[in-house]
């Protein structure tokens, strides 16, 4: 059977027969580099100038928290079971990123659903919890701003959102102002250098009626989101936010659970519109499954026309591309899949999905196990 398109049209099963491998065996020794592909519960791709992607996987050997780290661009993992990390296993970890200067500090972040975040200044080797005001367990968020500035300095940092939302410069925490009564608050650097600028995303309830919306806010360098308001939708919650990775970063992404799924903006975040084409096709494939579907943020490719999203059903999983800035979708069947994968992409245009580490130096066509 076929699948149908946003415009009427079939795509054929193309299942994939990549199989999924797992680390096993005896870990390298942090010092020793493994070419053979690490699973990945987290991922995350921090790109460094005239270097290959920083890759960083967080995985689990038995209950054992293992963190695999690549600075080839994917192509070998070193791997190493840390100290100082809570006895929770990895299946309690919900985020994992690298410091936007990791070259120069090594250090990694990971946030516990239960006990907050941790930090890791020697490339993942120990770790020790990161407490300031407000406490760390309530972050529910975190992305990096490699271009932020404080008091016209440039101070890479951490954004933490939450209940008290923030950012993290030299681990110093700053409340960010003009975000009252929201939740699920997502950071998102749209561009680089001097056309950079910070969104932040929010769930807000409405008193007035049984619903809610999500705003986008402009940010400026003290971090006052106060000088943009776009209301996104109703009955929606927040999954998470993409932009192009280009310096000038005018296509964004946010993708929510809601009956618009995703909303994009060509022009860095000051207007949106719904993805009415993407909406059509899940709500024609939830129906020919008899099941909700699930949906990944989208992976956006240099250019920010062709991007990538992985959705997941009960019986079947798919790739779906969009070439023309989500005016036409195509899925595209798949059994390199079995759970929602974290999509990442950099501006090479390789994108890289977690689950069992996988790699595609071809726009999502064809997928490897380790870079080229």
């Amino acid at each position: 059977m076929g699948v149908p398109t946003a415009k009427g049209g079939v795509v054929k099963h193309m299942h994939t027969t990549l199989t999924m491998l797992l680390l096993v065996g005896a870990l390298s020794s942090p010092s020793s580099a493994a070419t053979a592909p690490v699973a990945c519960k987290m991922l995350d791709v921090l790109e460094i100038p005239a270097r290959r992607p920083v890759v960083l996987c967080v995985s689990k050997r038995d209950e054992t928290v293992i963190i695999a780290l690549s600075t080839d661009g994917g192509r070998a993992f070193s791997s190493r079971s840390p100290l100082g990390l809570p006895p929770e296993g990895v299946d309690y970890i919900a985020d994992a990123l690298l410091s936007p200067t990791y070259s120069t500090d090594r250090a990694i972040y990971l946030r516990y659903r239960q006990t907050g975040l941790w930090k890791s200044t020697d490339g993942g080797a120990n770790f020790a919890p990161i407490d300031f005001q407000g406490g760390a367990g309530g972050v529910e968020l975190m992305s990096r701003l490699p271009d932020f500035k404080l008091a016209g300095q440039a101070s890479p940092s951490i954004a933490l959102g939450s209940s008290q939302p923030a950012v993290l410069v030299s681990d110093r925490h700053i409340p960010v102002a003009g975000s009252e009564n929201q939740e699920d608050r997502l950071f998102l650097q749209a561009g680089r250098g001097p056309s950079s600028r910070v969104l932040l995303a929010s769930w807000q309830p409405l008193l007035t009626e049984p619903a809610a919306q999500i705003v986008v806010s402009a940010c400026d360098a003290l971090l006052s989101c106060t000088t943009q308001r776009v209301t996104l939708t109703k009955n929606a919650r927040l999954i998470g936010m993409a932009a192009e990775p280009s310096a000038a970063g005018n296509t964004v992404v946010v993708a929510t659970h809601g009956p618009s799924y995703v909303w994009s903006s060509r022009d860095g975040g000051r207007t949106f519109s719904p993805q009415a084409a993407l909406g059509k096709l899940l709500r024609d494939i939830e129906v020919r499954n008899r099941a909700s579907t699930k949906i990944s943020v989208p992976a956006i490719l240099p250019g920010g026309r062709h991007w990538i999203i992985a959705l997941t059903t009960a019986s079947e999983n798919f790739f779906l591309h969009t070439y023309d800035a989500g005016a036409h979708w195509r899925a595209v069947p798949t059994a390199f899949i079995n759970s929602l994968p974290v999509l990442r992409s950099d501006s090479r245009g390789f994108v890289y999905a977690s689950g069992g580490f996988q790699c595609s130096s071809d726009a999502g066509r064809t997928w490897r196990l380790r870079c080229p």
